[in-house]
């Protein structure tokens, strides 16, 4: 153990020992969920404010923006000489520093320890404690129950004397620092609740306010609050995010782009505006416009808990550019590494579903359900109760279709059988839960329309997948009026793709066609991934028919697109064999078309199996003789052997031509130490978190 863990160890326990007894002599105190009002009474109008009222200007104005840093650092003056930190001794002030200036946790943990120690009352060593938990080891339960509980006793002091300024500044810097905590665990209720409280004692703040309103579906009031904000003036650049963040909320296409628009051009350097409105641009299926903000975004210093590189390698990988997705996957690991530990739970959950869509086009069906696991289980914190369906429905879903598709993948081997029965279970219970969500009616429609605005919708490669969860007739007759519900003619080929593979699942091979046919030609480039799903769809509409010579083009363009949709649609590829004659190439050459991923036809791709005397190799090839990969697997061992893992050397190299990743390329996406913890955890454990708790 390295001394750093040795000292923040003892530090905990040491903290426990002097600050319990304190707990414990003060037991009886209120709930501390309670929000009573501010006993305080109000700061002046012309009194240093400690927390900003009014958003930085843009660096491009220099002389504003230097002005603005040198009146904050005049409040923070002000406080360490007059304020309440002039009242601290100066290892509480360190600590206050330490702990807030997020230079050194542990060094900020051990001064608080000595503080507690010998004074465990301490204000500033008890807020400097509970910022530790907070932002030095992501312990939000804890860190909430701390400041919580300093709150509540401020706020009986406050009763007690209510002009003591020194109490009063404590009080507004304690609010201030529990509202966002639970700013970023989304209790928005709670955090509304608590920013009355605080403008009681300090001032109306109603830009603090938009987000949680939004979240919550409070539209109205949501814009009341920017219109205040306006009123009050200082926040322009937070009036026009405010104004497309409630547009996309009321889901509004076109209303959100150009808000997003207007953002943008109001504050041209932030990274979150830029990725906001990538996401304004997709919903209004402006996808090269999408691709440019986020690489935008992507050229700015990161000013939010995320990273423009995770959204840029979905939008990679939905082209097809699965290098480009997997280097930007990369990029925001790396990029997010360099937070703070207590961060990573913030987007964790975006990161393992984007992480699992692109393992999961490259034909890594293991490691993309292990992801997509890991995402339903520790699930975003980006839903607030108004709308936790939504994000319900994500989390099942998305890790539905990766678990298919591990399914499938699992069925090409010999010796699954107990693995596939227990993943089968894990299937069918998502599907019940994810059925149940969609019966009503209302919100079956909208998770059909692709791309809307407001709500967490699948990844259009999957559209079709929502609806093939239901029964035939309801399936069909919820597409009829989505298709009814929606204005924007770039949805009518998402909603022809559906069509055709309910048509396909049904068996009407000839009513899919047409279907297919005005799909394929509607998706561009953005969304060639569903295009060659479609165009599979359509190949094996064709072979079905007995129309092979229209399949195999077809079946081509999904090979070279998107070799991934086979997999997931439980397709067989066909193959037209051709070995060196040898004992094992034979064999194989039988053992591959036992497989449900291949099956035998003579006018399917070509395949050459060779025996050296170490290795079993093989070459794929399409129309024209052309190569589509390569690959050899140790002949050596029993034949059995050889065989499966010739079988499995060759779909990893179909279902990923272009990357051949190794497990350590795709253990170094994952840091499952900073996961968050699971829904309706949170509140038990800040019941815990108490010593002796």
């Amino acid at each position: 153990m390295s001394r750093k863990r040795i000292i923040i160890w003892i530090a905990n326990v040491v903290t426990v020992l002097a600050v319990g007894g304190y707990y414990f002599a003060n037991a009886g105190d209120p709930l501390l969920d309670e929000y009573p009002d501010s006993p305080y009474t109000p700061l002046d109008a012309d009194a240093p404010r400690i927390i900003v009222i009014t958003e930085a200007p843009l660096k491009a104005d220099k002389q504003a923006y230097d002005a603005y840093w040198d009146r904050r650092r005049a409040v923070t003056r002000w406080s360490l000489e007059e304020g309440a930190l002039s009242q601290a001794t100066p290892d509480e002030q360190e600590a206050y520093r330490l702990a807030n200036s997020e230079e050194d946790y542990a060094a900020s943990r051990e001064l608080v320890v000595e503080i507690l120690a010998d004074h465990a009352a301490s204000v500033p060593g008890r807020f400097a404690l509970a910022t530790i938990e907070h932002k030095g080891e992501g312990n939000f339960p804890r860190a909430i129950f701390l400041m919580r509980k300093l709150r509540h006793e401020l706020h009986d002091t406050g009763v007690a004397d209510p002009d003591n300024a020194t109490n009063r500044e404590w009080y507004i810097r304690v609010c201030y620092a529990e509202w966002n905590m639970l700013y970023d665990l989304k209790r928005d209720e709670e955090g509304l609740r608590l920013m009355t409280v605080l403008e009681q004692v300090y001032q109306p703040m109603p830009w603090r306010r938009v987000w949680q309103l939004s979240r919550l579906g409070r539209f109205d009031e949501g814009r009341e609050a920017i219109d205040a904000a306006t009123a009050a003036g200082g926040w322009e650049q937070q009036v026009a995010h405010f104004a497309a963040v409630i547009a996309n909320g009321e889901s509004k296409r076109e209303g959100a782009y150009l808000a997003g628009k207007n953002s943008v051009e109001v504050d041209p350097e932030s990274a979150v505006v830029w990725s906001n409105l990538s996401g304004y641009c997709r919903q209004d299926f402006r996808f090269d416009e999408a691709e440019e903000a986020l690489l935008k975004s992507a050229s700015l210093q990161v000013n939010f808990r995320g990273s423009a590189y995770t959204y840029l390698a979905s939008t990679f990988a939905e082209q097809g550019q699965f290098t480009e997705a997997w280097n930007s996957l990369k990029k925001a690991q790396s990029q997010r590494l360099e937070r703070d530990s207590y961060t990573l739970v913030m987007d964790q959950h975006e990161f393992d579903r984007r992480a699992a869509f692109v393992l999961f086009l490259l034909g890594h069906a293991e490691e993309a359900c292990r992801l997509a696991r890991r995402s339903f289980e520790r699930p975003s914190r980006d839903y607030s109760s108004s709308d936790e369906r939504d994000g319900k429905f994500e989390q099942r879903f998305s890790f539905w279709v990766m678990l298919n598709n591990r399914i499938h993948q699992l069925s090409e081997s010999d010796d699954a059988a107990a693995e596939i029965r227990g993943l089968e279970l894990d299937r069918w219970t998502l599907e019940r839960q994810i059925i149940a969500l969609l019966r009503d009616d209302d919100y079956l429609i909208r998770m059909l329309r692709p791309n809307m605005p407001g709500i967490p919708s699948p990844d259009t490669l999957f559209l079709p997948d929502v609806a093939r969860l239901l029964p035939s007739g309801v399936a069909h007759d919820a597409l009829a009026r989505a298709r009814a519900a929606e204005e924007h003619p770039s949805a009518v080929a998402y909603f022809d793709a559906v069509e055709a593979e309910l048509h396909w699942a049904d068996g009407n091979y000839a009513e899919a066609l047409p279907f297919t046919e005005s799909a394929i030609d509607g998706l561009d480039e953005y969304e060639r991934c569903l295009r060659s799903r479609v165009a599979a769809v359509a190949g094996d509409c064709h072979r079905r028919l007995n129309q092979m010579d229209q399949a195999l083009p077809l079946f081509e363009q999904a090979m070279l697109e998107c070799p991934a949709v086979f997999r997931l649609l439980d397709l067989a590829i066909p193959l037209a064999i051709a070995e060196d004659g040898s004992p094992l190439a034979i064999e194989w050459a039988s053992h591959l078309l036992d497989s449900p991923r291949f099956e035998g036809h003579p006018n399917g791709f070509v395949l050459v199996a060779r025996t050296t005397d170490d290795e079993l190799s093989f070459e794929l090839f399409r129309t024209g003789n052309i190569r589509v990969c390569q690959g050899s697997t140790p002949a050596a061992g029993q034949d059995d052997r050889v065989l499966q893992a010739a079988t499995r050397r060759l779909l990893a190299r179909m279902m990923s031509p272009q990357l051949d990743l190794t497990s350590t390329d795709i253990n170094s996406l994952d840091n499952g130490l900073f996961a968050a913890p699971k829904p309706g955890e949170t509140a038990r454990l800040m019941r815990l978190a108490a010593p002796g708790g």
